[in-house]
């Protein structure tokens, strides 16, 4: 087992030791099991995050923009891991995802829908579910960010300017 899938599962039996229902424990498995299942034979791999370079998303930048360091191999880990990082006051407005996504707080504050998150706390995006999340106007947030492939992102905006 790698990095990656170490940090995963970790992340997974911290969440299943808290005190959270069943109901929102079982996705986050579910996923964890989608994400270290291995689709081609693995390697030992261990990434220096802090020296690996910054990178802005390329994709819905008309709502917004947030850094990124990809960890691993996505089509080997079977899903994303990444350290994403919100500059202050930048939030990712109301969205939907074909996937349900972890986001495990490292620094600062993550704003979103259902409340404010601080170091320590993982918090889980169900598939399908409107939500919004980003930093404080205070300070910056750091998470690393977990998901499966082909996740696809949708903005009710961009489908209400369409009917326009």
């Amino acid at each position: 087992m790698n990095a990656v899938s170490l940090l995963v599962v970790g992340a997974a039996v911290g969440v299943a030791t808290s005190v959270v229902s069943a109901r929102r424990v079982a996705p986050l498995l579910r996923s964890v099991r989608r994400l270290v299942r291995r689709r081609e034979p693995s390697h030992f791999e261990a990434v220096r995050i802090d020296e690996l370079a910054w990178r802005e998303n390329q994709e819905h930048r008309e709502h917004t923009i947030f850094s990124m360091k990809p960890f691993g191999h996505a089509d080997e880990v079977g899903g994303v891991v990444m350290l994403v990082r919100y500059a202050a006051g930048q939030v990712n407005p109301s969205h939907v995802h074909t996937e349900g996504h972890g986001m495990y707080v490292l620094s600062g504050q993550l704003v979103t829908h259902k409340g404010t998150f601080g170091p320590g706390t993982f918090v889980w995006f169900p598939a399908g579910e409107p939500m919004w999340h980003g930093a404080t106007p205070a300070e910056a947030v750091e998470v690393v960010f977990v998901t499966g492939l082909g996740m696809t992102t949708r903005y009710p905006a961009d489908r209400d300017s369409a009917r326009a």
